[in-house]
């Protein structure tokens, strides 16, 4: 095992190391303030670049990554018990290539490793690996675990068939260099400020450098499978000898998922609250509300006296769309919304309760409710995974409205609090971030939220966290005037980590607003 903050800024705390029979522990920490040379000379380098030694992992791209770019070990000879168990599943599923009596007999043994290590990390920080003497629970779980990986293993090599062995040496492999061979890995390795493209592969941040790869030459023995559609990679794989049995286009799809490598996880998933956004639409409205197919994307839905409402929602290809519902909105429409609602804020913004939605208000110079937008506010779990890694350290996000940055708070809440352990205090100036309430919703984990009533005293609230209760990190979203720019400067400059966002399209519209100077 190792262990630590496994980045390529980051720093190695602990490698773990079984027999089966005996157990050792080497603490990168000591080891490398008595010598700059601590792998070689302890013997470490050489067991993990033998080729002789079989090391026993589960998921070793980040480990793999973390060893070469830190200590310059090139892992070698790795079997991935969270990669075969996803290759052995998939094929007892598809009858294929594998001794499914054994596989099954088993069953008690190789329970799913990827799960028993999300257990043992949800159950511990990074921060405990910083820590000495290391808390002794935390070797004895360590220790239990390694030494589970060696059955599970032994089970999985036991359940191959001569023809499979191969193929999932090479998948090993495969998992071992991808990372390590990413010129990047992660926000962390960009520059402040520097603007690139890019897209998100595997849950990993990819920099586009502006080659299409339509000029790669592909090894005429080897198709492209990432390049097939279903049938096409049908044909292929039968060509390669597995047979498909009749079953479904879908299972086509898993075993290239899961066997050729071209693996896209879905582990983003997207909770709202449905019936609190329906909950406070008017009655002649809610009809078309309920039945409209951009009901589960919605964006925000605006009303204003004597137009047509329209619902705003984002098309599953990721377009805006702007759908008017064609009910002409009237005085007691937004009455009757205003009625559902708490109060609104001097920012003219009221909470729906117990959820994460938002109403805004236009006033006419009377005073008067003209015109309402409600805007549907999402947990969306999984979204901070490409950026995960930049999450260190005092953080500003800066996008226009509507682009997710209260979002990315949400998850940075809940990431912070829970995972890494920190002490995190939301300053929310208008209850969007954690809702209305006297709990904090639970999408910002364990944090603690200070409410504002007004948004002239978001500064002072900022400065009461630092004061008050002794925080780790504080989170405000929409940093927008001066004074609000200097309590951030404020708390920085205290020893207390910030992150915030600001509105804008660049860093330079926020260096260049006058408002935030």
């Amino acid at each position: 095992m190792v262990e630590g903050d496994l980045r390529r800024n980051g720093r190695i705390s602990m490698i773990l190391l079984t027999t089966g029979a005996d157990s050792y522990a080497f603490d990168m920490q000591i080891g490398l303030s008595c010598s700059l040379d601590f792998l070689a000379a302890s013997g470490l380098h050489d067991i993990l670049e033998s080729s002789n030694i079989v090391k026993i992992m589960s998921s070793c791209g980040r480990a793999s990554d973390a060893l070469h770019h830190l200590h310059g070990v090139v892992l070698c000879n790795v079997w991935d018990v969270d990669t075969a168990n996803s290759v052995l599943e998939t094929l007892v599923s598809a009858n294929a290539w594998v001794d499914d009596a054994r596989v099954r007999r088993n069953a008690s043994i190789s329970a799913d490793p990827s799960k028993m290590l999300a257990i043992m990390r949800s159950e511990r920080t990074l921060s405990l690996w910083e820590q000495r003497p290391l808390p002794e629970s935390l070797l004895k779980v360590s220790k239990s675990h390694m030494e589970s990986l060696i059955p599970i293993a032994h089970a999985q090599a036991d359940a191959c068939t001569p023809d499979l062995e191969p193929m999932l040496r090479d998948r090993f492999e495969q998992e071992v260099c991808t990372l390590r061979d990413k010129t990047v890995t992660g926000a962390a390795s960009l520059a402040p400020g520097e603007v690139l493209e890019f897209k998100i592969t595997d849950g990993e941040l990819d920099i586009l450098d502006g080659d299409d790869g339509n000029d790669e030459v592909l090894d005429s023995d080897t198709p492209d499978f990432s390049k097939l559609t279903v049938v096409q990679l049908k044909a292929e794989l039968q060509g390669l000898g597995l047979e498909t049995r009749g079953r479904k286009a879908e299972m086509v799809q898993r075993l290239q998922n899961s066997i050729l490598g071209d693996c896209v996880r879905k582990d983003t998933t997207i909770y709202w609250e449905r019936e609190a956004f329906l909950q406070i639409i008017p009655e002649r409205v809610l009809q078309h509300v309920e039945r409209h197919e951009g009901l589960d994307t919605a964006v925000e839905l605006v009303m204003d006296i004597g137009r047509s409402a329209v619902l705003r929602y984002r098309s599953w290809q990721g377009d805006y769309v702007h759908s008017p519902l064609g009910v002409t909105i009237s005085s007691d429409d937004l009455q009757d919304t205003c009625s559902r609602l708490g109060p609104f804020n001097p920012k003219g913004r009221a909470v729906i309760a117990n959820s994460l939605h938002r109403v805004s208000r236009l006033k006419d110079s009377f005073g008067e409710v003209i015109g309402l937008t409600v805007r549907c506010g999402r947990h969306v779990l999984g979204c901070l995974t490409p950026v995960e890694d930049a999450i260190r350290g005092s953080v500003l996000i800066v996008g226009a409205p509507g682009s997710g940055k209260t979002t990315i708070l949400r998850a940075i809440c809940a990431f912070t609090s829970n995972n890494v352990g920190k002490r995190v205090v939301v300053v929310d100036g208008s209850n969007e971030i954690a809702g209305e309430g006297q709990t904090p919703h639970s999408c910002v984990g364990s944090a603690r939220r200070i409410m504002v009533c007004e948004s002239s005293g978001q500064e002072a609230a900022m400065i009461e966290a630092v004061e008050n209760h002794t925080p780790e990190l504080i989170v405000v979203d929409e940093v927008s005037s001066k004074a609000q720019a200097q309590a951030a400067r404020t708390i920085r400059r205290r020893g207390v980590d910030l992150i915030c966002t600001c509105h804008g399209n660049t860093l330079w519209d926020v260096i260049r607003n006058s408002d935030q100077d």
